[in-house]
């Protein structure tokens, strides 16, 4: 792709005490076969060493900018502003500590330039196991895309390349989104135009350790931002506000109520036997925010040995019920919002 017709993207990556993955991670941005790039790299006030080891990784490179968050500001946030001080017309998103492979941007962008309709672009996948190995990780793009989103996303954060413009178009990240935000800017930007798969390895997730995934409270969490995603996409569906609420604790008023009455279930781990019979009477039922009360429970009192049982049991429930939704696409994403939330 000649540099003349290439439009300039914008990479985005931020890091939060992650000194390890910097080297690794961010010379896979500055080896990028793309011509046309600007990499903005984000220290979101790291208290380890990862600001010098970014200065160090970056010295010399003019495609390059280190923005260095004088107090922390959380992902969204920081992403909200970096976004808005990118020049280019497509703007990528590298995770943090994630290797972009060398033809990543090249072919993506090229990708979103030949077809005016794409306005969002991911890739095939490879994710780092805990013992080092790699497991590809192919996608396509479903039938009854919007329908889809409402269940589980075609893409990672970190592996998409989009529209500057579609994105300002669909409203941005959202402050109010800790977690989640991927959903939520998904559900509104497929408004904006079509999305897109390029059928190569183009990234690969690393295993960290503290990530939100391997995290079983950040995950919880994650899944409860993510189902409000949902309910705001049903409320603008229905012609209703959609604007998140302001404070966050609400989350947990609206889906749990007070569910502190109910730590006396867990005060102990020696019931294994007599407890996990009646989780699964009480998953039958269709209870499961009472499952997902106790797990929240179980996480912030520190009891991991409970909150899996629990883990597994919702898991179990959710396959089924996505198995269910997924039936029933071509009815549209109402008729799939209905199920899951049933």
């Amino acid at each position: 792709m000649a540099e003349e017709k290439s439009p300039l993207v914008s990479v985005i990556t931020p890091f939060y005490n992650r000194a390890a993955y910097v080297e690794e991670s961010v010379k896979s941005l500055l080896s990028q076969t793309y011509p046309n790039l600007e990499i903005l790299i984000i220290n979101d006030a790291s208290t380890d060493d990862t600001l010098a080891k970014i200065n160090e990784v970056v010295a010399g490179d003019q495609r390059a900018r280190v923005i260095n968050n004088e107090s922390n500001k959380g992902l969204v946030h920081s992403l909200m502003d970096t976004v808005k001080e990118a020049k280019g017309e497509f703007i990528a998103i590298h995770g943090s500590g994630d290797i972009s492979m060398p033809t990543r941007i090249e072919k993506q962008a090229e990708a979103l330039r030949k077809d005016p309709k794409l306005v969002l672009v991911g890739c095939f996948v490879k994710k780092e196991t805990e013992s080092g190995n790699q497991e590809l990780r192919k996608r396509e793009i479903p039938p009854f895309l919007e329908s889809n989103l409402l269940i589980k996303s075609a893409f990672n954060h970190g592996d998409v390349m989009f529209k500057k413009q579609a994105y300002i178009n669909a409203g941005g990240y959202r402050k109010f989104f800790k977690y989640g935000q991927d959903r939520d800017l998904w559900l509104r930007m497929v408004k904006q135009g079509d999305f897109g798969i390029v059928e190569q390895p183009l990234y690969l997730i690393k295993h960290i350790k503290n990530s939100v995934s391997k995290n079983p409270k950040k995950r919880f969490e994650q899944r409860l931002y993510s189902n409000y995603a949902r309910m705001l996409y049903l409320s603008n569906l229905e012609g209703k506000n959609s604007s998140p609420m302001e404070d966050p604790e609400g989350l947990y008023d609206i889906y749990y109520g007070n569910f502190a009455k109910r730590e006396i279930l867990i005060q102990t781990e020696d019931f294994t036997d007599r407890i996990i019979p009646e989780l699964e009477r009480i998953m039958n039922k269709g209870h499961l925010d009472v499952l997902e009360r106790l797990f929240l429970i179980a996480s912030k009192r520190g009891k991991p040995f409970f909150a899996n049982i629990i883990l597994k049991l919702l898991k179990t429930k959710q396959n089924y019920v996505i198995r269910k939704a997924q039936k029933n696409m071509e009815k549209g994403p109402l008729e799939v919002f209905k199920i899951l939330n049933s």
